[in-house]
C-alpha cells in the first residue's frame, strides 16, 4: 500500500498543486468581492461569484488548534505526528506541524510552511515554528525583490 496522495491535475486543484512546487501556497481570491477562499470551489461562499483569480499567502501564519495523532490509521504515517489548523491570509488551512516538539505546541505560535517533495508531480505543505533566517529560496526571492 502507497501513501495516500493528492491528485494534482485536479481542475480546481492543480494550480494550489504548481504553487506548492515552486514553495508557494496559492489560494484563490473571488474577483468580485476579494474573499480569501479554501478549500477551493467554484463559487465565492460570500457574494456567490464565479469569478476567481489565485493569490500567494503569506509566508507566516499563526496556530488555531491542533491535535496529535497517537494511533496508526495509515500504514505509511506512523505515528505519532501533529495536525494544524493554521490562519493565514484570511483562510485556515489543515496541515502537518513538524520540527516542533509536542508540548511546546500553542494556540497563536506562528508558523511557516515548509513545503514536503513527495513524487514529482506532488509536494505537500507543512509547518514549522516561525524563526529567522529559516526562509526558503522563494520566500528569500520574494523579499529581494520587495526591496527593489
Amino acid at each position: 500500500m502507497t501513501r495516500p496522495l493528492p491528485d494534482p491535475g485536479h481542475e480546481l486543484f492543480a494550480p494550489f498543486w504548481a504553487g506548492t512546487l515552486e514553495g508557494r501556497v496559492l489560494v484563490q481570491r473571488c474577483d468580485t468581492c476579494a474573499t480569501p477562499r479554501w478549500p477551493v470551489r467554484p463559487i465565492c461562499p460570500q457574494c456567490h461569484a464565479e469569478g476567481f483569480s489565485w493569490h500567494e499567502l503569506p509566508d507566516r501564519g499563526v496556530l488555531h488548534t491542533w491535535t496529535v495523532v497517537w494511533h496508526r490509521t495509515i500504514e505509511e504515517l506512523p505515528p505519532p505526528y501533529a495536525v494544524g489548523i493554521v490562519e493565514v491570509g484570511g483562510v485556515r488551512v489543515v496541515g502537518g506541524v513538524v520540527d516542533c516538539p509536542f508540548d511546546q505546541l500553542r494556540v497563536g505560535m506562528r508558523l511557516r510552511p515548509v513545503f514536503q517533495a513527495v513524487t514529482p508531480e506532488v509536494t505537500l505543505v507543512q509547518w514549522a515554528p516561525a524563526s529567522p533566517g529559516r526562509a526558503t529560496e522563494h520566500q528569500k526571492a520574494r523579499a529581494a525583490e520587495e526591496e527593489k
